[in-house]
């Protein structure tokens, strides 16, 4: 907020730029201080580019992009410019951009197939007694889980990698599975990945769409980030549609999105911290597991 107005940063394809213009007018005559992108790349500042060479046009394109990153850093929330349900892979990093740092995201147009209502505030329905004693008969997985996070160093290691995909049931073929671990090698040193970058990058080794074992992937390098799967979906009411490969990998961003805005929001109810003592309680050595990943435990549990 800057004195009472909240401050919005627009995101989204620069080829919607009459989209652009009239979310801006509209937003700001809602009372809002509104950001927007510096110039139209796509839609009429095509000058801009026409001189450059290919080194130069690489940093500048770089540089827009931290730009743009900055600008999120100063808003309250993003507003994402998506005319038809289209969001790019520059979009898609700063829409997870936003989330990792605490914005609100809302969208010019509802994401197809993903469910209407806000999830924020969203209390599921869970038998703790039941959960929990789902956890300690099968209290091997928290082992499991364990030595997969202690072994982060050795991705490159077949016994890491039989390990791994034992636990997380990676049933794919050897060559799917040298270009999973490939990327993860690459990723490991990185603080600014996205499941956004892993989703497309597993898409453009694979053709496969791999939104669960992209969110693995990100979870495993970064214990704090959620985890996809059927049983949390199905916990949070969540799905995935899409018409297309396009419409589906937008859709998964989006949707792991609101993923990542559950567990911010619910982290901070009376009752994950209610769930979070007990597992403490019942795990005193697993204390130490991140509290998302406490949750999601007990969220697998459940089902």
């Amino acid at each position: 907020m800057v004195g009472k107005y909240k401050v919005i940063t627009l995101c989204g394809s620069t080829r919607f730029k009459d989209a652009f213009m009239e979310t801006q007018k509209r937003l700001t005559l809602e009372g809002n201080i509104v950001i927007s992108v510096g110039l139209f790349g796509h839609s009429g500042d095509m000058e801009v580019w026409e001189n450059m060479d290919e080194g130069t046009l690489t940093k500048t394109k770089e540089m827009l992009d931290d730009m743009h990153k900055r600008k999120i850093d100063m808003a309250d929330e993003i507003y994402v410019i998506n005319v038809g349900g289209y969001i790019g892979d520059s979009t898609r990093s700063e829409i997870e951009y936003a989330r990792k740092t605490g914005k609100k995201v809302r969208y010019l147009e509802q994401p197809e197939g993903i469910i209407e209502e806000e999830i924020d505030c969203f209390l599921p329905s869970i038998d703790l007694d039941k959960s929990f004693a789902k956890l300690h008969a099968q209290k091997n997985y928290l082992v499991r889980y364990t030595d997969i996070m202690k072994g982060i160093d050795a991705i490159g290691d077949p016994i890491y990698q039989k390990k791994y995909s034992g636990y997380y049931r990676v049933r794919r073929g050897a060559d799917w599975k040298r270009e999973y671990f490939r990327l993860m090698i690459d990723y490991r040193a990185r603080k600014d990945i996205t499941f956004g970058e892993i989703l497309l990058r597993l898409y453009q080794a694979t053709g496969q769409i791999e939104a669960s074992f992209a969110s693995k992937m990100l979870a495993t390098l970064d214990a704090n980030m959620p985890i996809w799967d059927s049983n949390v979906l199905k916990a949070l009411q969540l799905r995935l549609k899409g018409k297309n490969t396009e419409i589906r990998l937008s859709n998964a961003v989006v949707l792991y999105d609101r993923i990542c805005s559950w567990y911010l929001a619910f982290l901070h109810t009376d009752q994950a911290k209610e769930m979070i003592e007990r597992f403490n309680k019942e795990f005193p050595d697993y204390e130490n597991l991140s509290e998302t990943k406490k949750i999601d435990f007990i969220l697998w549990a459940s089902q």
